[in-house]
This record gives structure tokens, sequence and C-alpha cells, in this order.
């Protein structure tokens, strides 16, 4: 996959992107994008402050466990709060079946908070955009869109489901 892929240091997310589109271009395939966003992370911030990187190493690690089956994949955490999975050459199904995963995985974790009581629950949103037949003229920042589009669509039901674009 190195070959491929150019690091772009100033927007990895779209160089990650890029390498999945080359990729699903070469073996005239499709590919999904799985957008998932901490809901309210600035209140996840304050909350976790000092041990908010091992809670996003967490988060990071879930996700990635869901990818691990996919075989060529990426994920990275691209913004605040925002996650990403790219996943060239996977079916709708497949891509469906990872984001259902995730879900799965992020629903059970529960980040213990030293001053309460009780453990928290994140809350989340996920939104996967797909792509079924990469050609030249499929550009990143459109899959980026669609993905995007997909998770505004779940932010505004206020429910971990999944949305695909």
């Amino acid at each position: 996959m190195n070959e491929l892929c150019r690091v772009d240091k100033e927007n990895p997310l779209l160089a990650s992107i890029d390498c999945g589109l080359r990729f699903a271009h070469l073996d005239s395939t499709s590919l999904a994008l799985i957008l998932v966003e901490i809901n309210d992370f600035e209140s996840f911030r304050w909350r976790y402050q000092q041990h908010l990187d091992d809670c996003v190493k967490l988060v990071h690690a879930s996700i990635k466990r869901s990818l691990d089956s996919c075989g060529n994949f990426h994920v990275t955490c691209f913004a605040e709060g925002m996650f990403a999975g790219v996943l060239p050459g996977v079916s709708p199904g497949t891509a469906l079946t990872v984001a259902e995963d995730i879900v799965k995985n992020l629903i059970g974790i529960t980040i213990p908070y030293r001053h309460c009581p009780t453990s928290h629950k994140m809350k989340f949103f996920i939104g996967v955009g797909l792509v079924q037949e990469v050609g030249h003229e499929c550009a990143s920042e459109w899959v980026y869109a669609l993905a995007e589009k997909a998770v505004n669509v779940a932010r505004k039901v206020y429910s971990p489901q999944i949305v695909i674009s």
C-alpha cells in the first residue's frame, strides 16, 4: 500500500482517501469512508482532561479492531473527536457490517471517571460514504463530503445509528 500512498502533513485524511481511491481504481472496486464523531467532544475533553489522550487511544483502538478484518485500511483521528476509516475494495454489505461492529465496540466502551461514582458511556455518530465504482474523476473531497453528509444526518437523528450516503 505504501508505494501508492503519499503522506500529506497538511491533510492526512484526504491523503489516506486518495491512497484508498488509487487502490480501488486499480482493482476496479469500491471505496468506503467511515467517519465516527464523538458527540459533544468539548464536554468529553473537559470531563477527562489529563486522561484525554488515553480515552482517544481507547476509541482509536476500538475502531481499528473493527477494521482489522478488512485487510488494506487506514484509521486516523483527523480532528478532535473525529475518526475515519478508509476501506478500499469493500462491498456495501461489508462496509455496513464494519460500521455495525464499530457501533458494537464503541457502545461497549465505558470510560471510568475519577470524580464520579458511575462510569461514562460515550455518545457518537457514524456516517459511511460509499463509492461503488471508483474512476479517474473520483476526488477525495467528494468521498469525504458523502461521509460528512451521513454524519450530519446521524447527528440530526441523535442516535448511534449508521447512516450511509
